[in-house]
């Protein structure tokens, strides 16, 4: 008796051609499909470039875009300020080799700023000086609203918008504590209390030197604060949804004088 078990074979399971052209047919219907209904890459920057175009490619697209922003009151000027700034004067009243007599008045916030007695055309020692000091609060901004003092250039190649806003401007420093006086130095063929009143009349000239100075230590303060309002007034403009913000940059008059234009 036989008692061998059946052995197994491999059995290969033949598709007909019929149907693999079916299934071939059904893929090739899917990836077109899916090539249609889903943009490229490059379809996608360039209707993303073409939205950006739209809203500032010119100077007049770029006003109607953000003027209705910025024309809101909580945007309408950027501030910045510097509290308990100490501030220094000076005024030397001085007989010159001319036999008149001249007035110097300046500020400074050092020591080592101020005119060295030995530049002055003085005859014979003849001057007096007087000092003042004070503490006030600096205080700068930047019209927002005005966009005809703002100018601009929208970069495809790079993605970037560069603004160029107006200068900051300064207001009159607001004086927190009472400007003290201190003579320096007398004269005997000199006023000294005329030299001190010249000083008190010129206080308002000085101050507002010494602003006009100040603000170069806030341009990049300025320049951090309206890339950041850029970039949140772009998600305020009506039906433009992006997934990536445009590159901002900011440059100042004096930069452009200086020779950076921002490409």
């Amino acid at each position: 008796m036989n008692n061998e078990e059946p052995k197994a074979h491999n059995v290969k399971t033949v598709i007909p051609w019929k149907s693999l052209l079916i299934i071939n047919l059904l893929v090739l219907f899917l990836l077109v499909f899916l090539f249609k209904i889903i943009p490229s890459p490059f379809e996608m920057v360039d209707k993303t470039l073409e939205k950006f175009n739209k809203y500032f490619g010119t100077k007049a697209q770029f006003d109607a875009t953000f003027g209705p922003i910025v024309s809101e009151q909580r945007f309408r000027r950027l501030q910045f300020y510097q509290r308990n700034q100490v501030a220094l004067f000076r005024i030397i009243r001085y007989r010159g080799h001319d036999y008149q007599n001249h007035d110097y008045a300046e500020f400074y916030k050092m020591e080592s700023e101020k005119r060295k007695l030995e530049n002055f055309p003085i005859l014979l020692n003849q001057y007096c000086e007087w000092h003042a000091k004070g503490t006030f609060e600096f205080n700068f901004y930047i019209d927002m609203t005005d966009l005809a003092k703002w100018q601009h250039k929208w970069d495809e190649a790079t993605f970037t918008l560069t603004l160029y806003p107006p200068d900051i401007e300064a207001n009159t420093p607001a004086e927190l504590e009472p400007v003290v006086f201190e003579k320096k130095a007398d004269s005997l063929t000199l006023d000294e209390d005329y030299t001190k009143e010249q000083l008190l009349k010129q206080i308002y000239r000085l101050k507002n030197g010494l602003a006009n100075d100040q603000k170069k230590l806030m341009y990049n303060e300025a320049r951090l604060a309206i890339i950041e309002h850029y970039r949140g007034f772009f998600r305020m403009v009506p039906d433009l949804v992006m997934e990536k913000l445009p590159e901002v940059k900011v440059i100042f008059p004096h930069e452009i004088k200086n020779g950076n234009t921002g490409k």
